[in-house]
């Protein structure tokens, strides 16, 4: 099909197609948990929760833009998502790493009528729980988001 005179024609890069798909779910799975960050925040609001919310509204926000620059075909889009997710990767590490060495104490997450039943075995089992729990999270998911940004920034057109 002939494209009208005036009009530019982009040859968007075949790498991209997979990405639009990848950054689709990404952008989804973001928005859902944004909008549940969101409402929790507003039951039970908490300033450290606070900074979470904001940091995760502001990765969805992103996202959205990385999606809709890989359906374009825009060449800023792998720089976009590798910083975007290379950010979040970072801020689930630290957000792991940070409760891993400071983890809540057990009387935030249990009333103390409950936790007067628990022996002090099972309370050290507890408590190493809850900071490998945390550990795991961090490393896992600032791994996977790192792995993410790699796919991403792979689909940039090489110069030369």
């Amino acid at each position: 099909m002939p494209v009208p005179s005036g009009l530019a024609v982009m040859e968007i890069n075949p790498r991209y197609s997979g990405r639009v798909s990848t950054a689709w779910w990404s952008k989804t799975i973001l928005a859902i948990a944004a909008v549940i960050s969101v409402l929790l925040i507003l039951v039970d609001f908490d300033w450290a929760d606070a900074l979470v919310v904001v940091g995760v509204i502001a990765v969805t926000f992103f996202e959205f833009r990385v999606h809709r620059y890989f359906l374009t075909g825009d060449p800023r889009a792998p720089d976009l998502g590798f910083r975007n997710q290379s950010c979040f990767a970072a801020g689930i590490l630290l957000y792991g790493l940070y409760h891993a060495v400071y983890a809540p104490q057990l009387q935030t997450l249990m009333p103390q009528e409950l936790l007067d039943y628990v022996d002090a075995a099972n309370l050290e089992f507890m408590k190493a729980t809850i900071k490998y729990g945390y550990l795991t999270v961090g490393i896992l998911g600032g791994i996977s988001q790192f792995g993410l940004a790699w796919y991403y920034r792979g689909a940039k057109a090489s110069d030369g």
